[in-house]
């Protein structure tokens, strides 16, 4: 039976560096040792690490990242909050199953998990005809700028 793997890009970055103390302990969860924290016995290697060259990010390291949604929120909550930093950043995962993407988006040590979805040319034109109606200030200036960045997105999608 293969792993599922989770492709992930993006980074998380933090207020300051992190001390060596934190770092190390953020390896070893990469690393599968999990000495110091209660974690369930499925749970793999955490994907997250620190990032070397400046130690002011941390990343997800692709492959068999389960749980990894828990495994940020374990992070935050036990390691990183208590210690002080202030946590931002974005990372998109795509997992091996058709449909499971989405984006990891923290700001000031909130985050948050957006499923992503699949979004067809119709309802793409769909929703610039609702932006489009919904731009009923007197600015004519603000609706041209507006509706070219509706028909920007159009065009990146390939809709005429």
């Amino acid at each position: 039976m293969s792993k599922y793997h989770t492709e992930f890009h993006g980074e998380l970055t933090l207020d300051r560096e992190l001390d060596k103390d934190t770092s190390d302990f953020l390896w070893r969860l990469n690393d599968g040792d999990f000495q110091g924290l209660e974690v369930p016995k499925h749970w793999r290697e955490c994907p997250f690490y620190p990032e070397d060259s400046t130690g002011t990010s941390i990343k997800a390291e692709s492959g068999d990242a389960y749980p990894f949604d828990l495994w940020l929120d374990l992070i935050m909550r036990e390691i990183l909050v208590p210690r002080g930093y202030v946590v931002k950043g974005e990372i998109e995962w795509y997992g091996d199953e058709f449909g499971d993407f989405g984006k990891i988006v923290v700001k000031d040590n909130h985050e948050r998990f957006i499923l992503g979805r699949i979004v067809y040319g119709e309802e793409i034109i769909e929703k610039i005809k609702e932006q489009a109606s919904m731009m009923k200030c007197g600015d004519q200036a603000v609706k041209a700028v507006e509706l070219g960045n509706l028909l920007n997105l159009l065009r990146e999608h390939g809709l005429k």
